[in-house]
């Protein structure tokens, strides 16, 4: 298997090759990874941010997880991004076909903040807080909708 870095989602035969496990979803996750080691402004804001995105991989492959999990899903999931959020935390940006799903994850706040949003205007739109420790698939099922 070869890693196309021009796609933007992956699938459930991509993600589930023996060894390789979410190759593409973990190769962007190791991008925005040193985007947040460089663009730190100093060792105590790094290591808060690290904790944070942390936190936020730990989420979006559990969600991914669990979706994938149930034999019933088989939409192909697009591969969020994970950037510097505002007062050291990390957000998760996470855009499909026709929705948007953005995660804060904050050093102040034990809780995950979501919104969500359709592009069309038409159908559902999400807010909210959640709790990170807990795999979430109905985003990803929202997300895909």
């Amino acid at each position: 298997m070869t890693l196309d870095k021009t796609r933007s989602t992956f699938d459930r035969e991509t993600s589930s090759v023996p060894g390789a496990p979410y190759v593409e979803l973990e190769q962007s996750m190791a991008t925005s990874r040193e985007r947040i080691v460089e663009f730190s402004e100093n060792d105590s804001q790094q290591a808060t941010m690290l904790a944070e995105f942390d936190r936020a991989r730990r989420f979006v492959l559990s969600c991914v997880g669990a979706y994938q999990s149930n034999p019933v899903y088989f939409s192909r999931i697009p591969i969020p991004t994970i950037d510097i959020g505002p007062e050291e935390s990390v957000d998760v940006n996470w855009v499909a076909d026709d929705r948007r799903l953005l995660l804060n994850f904050s050093p102040h706040e034990p809780e995950v903040s979501l919104a969500g949003i359709q592009r069309n205007g038409e159908g559902s739109s999400i807010q909210g807080h959640i709790t990170a420790d807990t795999p979430n698939a109905w985003i990803v099922s929202w997300l895909v909708g």
